[in-house]
């Protein structure tokens, strides 16, 4: 699975060169905001109840579940529409989100598609069908780069970044159940059951949302609001180059933390379950990291602006100026990566929450 990822998330940085040269800095911009809405109400829309899919004995429980989160989203998507019918020209507004204008609609559909192949991504894995997420992710990388490619050739529609997003959502839901098809699961996951049935397995797994929801509605805010607060004080321009520094620096990251979580998760609990604590592999951790990441974080520092320039464009400088900015913070994130795991393996995620809301307040205060 994780090489399927790590070949999508390639295969992304690879065409972006060429994408910074067909489209402008604001439909960048236009995209990261209309992403970082999208995430920010996506969230909650599953109630986290995926991730307990694959803990049931009996299939017929997970269908369950998969029936309690279907109800959820679809309960939030109808406020999200109701919300949007009575105060859709005021969020516009208040937003500056005329250039998308009524692509925001494309969030409620939007979230539905994410639910179901959210909820078919962990029905794979129950069942231990790896490779397949593997084939979907990329897959999906694949399209929503030749899409993205055709859009931004063509210019035969406005948003081109964003229409390519929610087409590359379709396909993936085609995938998902294509393979759910091929490999038997379709019927199982489709089984319904009484509505009192559902509802006694939610309970049965509300620790789910009340725990996990919360912590993880405050990461994806801390990750996303800051475009949101930027389109409303600044420019889509400023809001293009902060987004697409932010994606390029920290997409290394994200593959980083992929790999170090998968290996340090486990070796973490061994020692905690063996000696009560994890210091020491921590400690270790801790100075690899620092002894990895200085001199390439450090090199860009200095030569950022340029580098962008060359690859990206010279329309891109600023955003080499953007990821001058970002490189501390980003820098001490890396360091912070393991810190998730540790909270998880001391059922101390109260601390990580706190964290969170902290993060959250002082970004909005900044």
């Amino acid at each position: 699975m994780m090489s399927g990822t790590l070949v999508a998330q390639i295969l992304l940085i690879c065409v972006t060169p060429i994408l910074t040269r067909l489209y402008t800095v604001e439909d960048f911009g236009n995209l990261s905001v209309f992403m970082s809405i999208l995430s920010m109400l996506a969230v909650g829309s599953t109630g986290k109840f995926e991730l307990a899919i694959v803990l049931p004995k009996k299939t017929i429980i997970s269908s369950q579940l998969v029936q309690g989160i279907l109800y959820i989203n679809h309960l939030l998507v109808f406020l999200i529409v109701l919300v949007f019918l009575l105060f859709f020209d005021n969020i516009v507004s208040l937003l500056e989100l005329e250039q998308l204008s009524y692509f925001i609609w494309l969030v409620p559909l939007s979230i539905v598609i994410i639910a179901f192949n959210t909820i078919f991504n962990h029905w794979f894995l129950r069942f231990r069908k790896y490779h397949v997420s593997s084939i979907i992710v990329l897959g999906s990388a694949i399209v929503i780069s030749l899409v993205n490619l055709v859009f931004g050739y063509t210019q035969v529609i406005s948003n081109g970044l964003v229409c390519a997003y929610v087409i590359a959502q379709f396909f993936t839901l085609g995938l998902n159940i294509y393979f759910l098809r091929k490999n038997n699961l379709f019927e199982s996951i489709m089984v319904r059951s009484k509505l009192g049935d559902v509802l006694d397995t939610l309970k049965n797994y509300s620790n789910f949302p009340k725990y996990q929801l919360p912590s993880e509605f405050l990461f994806t805010t801390a990750a996303q609001i800051t475009p949101i607060i930027f389109a409303f004080l600044f420019t889509k321009v400023v809001v293009g180059h902060f987004a697409l520094a932010l994606r390029l620096v920290k997409l290394p990251l994200v593959i980083l933390a992929n790999a170090i979580n998968s290996v340090f998760r486990n070796e973490a609990l061994d020692s905690y379950r063996n000696f009560g604590n994890c210091e020491l592999l921590f400690l270790s951790l801790l100075k690899k990291l620092i002894l990895v990441a200085i001199i390439p974080f450090a090199i860009l520092f200095f030569i950022a602006p340029d580098l962008f320039e060359f690859v990206l464009g010279a329309s891109w400088r600023e955003a080499g100026t953007y990821a001058q900015l970002l490189v501390f913070g980003l820098f001490f994130e890396l360091l912070s990566l393991p810190f998730r795991s540790i909270f998880q393996i001391t059922n101390t995620q109260f601390i990580y929450l706190r964290i969170q809301t902290l993060s959250v307040i002082l970004i909005i205060s900044a």
